[in-house]
């Protein structure tokens, strides 16, 4: 039967492997997420413009069983010791492959548009194309590039 480390075992192990002595309360407070405590803001990453248009969510049930026919994007954050990173990825939902990618130290939309338009030119274009709605994923020139109007 495998064995299953939890989060904290393997802190422990490796401050232990390390030679660093510390102890089993230090290990757990570095294993809590920081905004459980309140430290740190809260991510706000999908926020819609409520100016944008709102488009349905249209793949409840269906059936992907081919590369190609739905892609999706988000962006996670990075924390940085000076702030964050922004990495937008686009991906197909069939293979799970990462189609492209793009860092960025600001949440414009600029770096969200050459993601989609490097995966579109790689691979064409898909069949439905999902997001969180977020507002740069709205934005008309995003939305555009879906549609084919550069």
């Amino acid at each position: 039967m495998p064995v299953l480390w939890s989060q904290k075992d393997i802190l422990e192990r490796w401050f232990k492997l390390h030679g660093i002595k510390i102890g089993r309360k230090k290990t757990g407070s570095l294993n809590e997420n920081p905004r459980d405590r309140g430290n740190l803001p809260e991510k706000r990453l999908s926020i819609p413009n409520k100016a944008h248009k709102k488009y349905p969510y249209l793949l409840k049930g269906l059936k992907i069983k081919r590369p190609n026919k739905v892609w999706a994007t988000d962006i996670t954050y990075i924390r940085l010791r000076q702030g964050y990173a922004y990495l937008v990825a686009v991906i197909d939902w069939h293979s799970r492959y990462v189609l492209s990618y793009r860092l960025s130290y600001s949440l414009d939309s600029s770096f969200c548009k050459e993601a989609l338009l490097e995966a579109l030119e790689k691979y064409g274009k898909p069949q439905y194309f999902n997001t969180d709605q977020g507002s740069q994923f709205t934005d008309k020139t995003f939305i555009g590039i879906l549609k084919g109007k550069k």
